[in-house]
């Protein structure tokens, strides 16, 4: 139940997405949200336990936390972020980086 691959969490973030007004300008949403993002990505699942109301809550907040940490670095230490590349460290960001890593 705990194991999420990219095609589970995308469909996670697309169902988000589409039903995003539910959640606010905060996409908080309430604890009645969740079970129809299970059954909507009950069809993904190949084996095993489906995922749980509770555990897509989970991981949702678990994704806003990772987002809101790499946006922090990204936007304030001027080390670049890119969907694709990740973490983009050039030379002339090193020392940036380095300091955020102490």
């Amino acid at each position: 139940n705990a194991i999420w691959n990219r095609i589970k969490t995308t469909a996670l973030i697309n169902y988000i997405k589409k039903h995003c007004a539910q959640g606010g300008d905060g996409l908080n949403f309430r604890r009645a949200f969740w079970p129809g993002v299970a059954a909507d990505i009950a069809p993904l699942l190949a084996k095993g336990p489906g995922k749980s109301a509770t555990y897509c809550g989970s991981k949702w907040g678990r994704l806003c936390t990772k987002y809101n940490e790499i946006s922090a670095i990204a936007n304030l230490s001027g080390v670049p972020w890119d969907n694709k590349l990740g973490l983009n460290i050039l030379e002339k960001s090193e020392a940036v980086w380095a300091e955020i890593v102490e």
